[in-house]
């Protein structure tokens, strides 16, 4: 399971678009009760890591299943607003 979205960002004064970036939880960290998701943006086309960031994610309240619970977290939170299931 992963994201898939566009990507804006700023760089060198210019607004940069990636289309249809991929994005994945790379790793979780933490214990049952803490959890940091650290999430991958790459291009679609080649694969090329755009960011890595980090998410605090409460596994208490959701699913048995963390990836499922996880990608639920993370298209709650603005910076996946619009983000579709690939």
């Amino acid at each position: 399971m992963a994201l898939n979205k566009n990507l804006s960002a700023n760089y060198l004064g210019k607004t940069i678009t990636i289309n249809g970036a991929y994005m994945k939880i790379s790793r979780i960290e933490g214990t049952k009760s803490n959890v940091l998701l650290v999430v991958s943006a790459q291009t679609e086309k080649d694969g090329e890591l755009i960011w890595e960031k980090g998410f605090a994610f409460d596994p208490l309240s959701q699913e048995a299943n963390i990836f499922a619970s996880g990608y639920g977290h993370l298209k709650t939170l603005p910076e996946f607003a619009g983000a579709v299931d690939c």
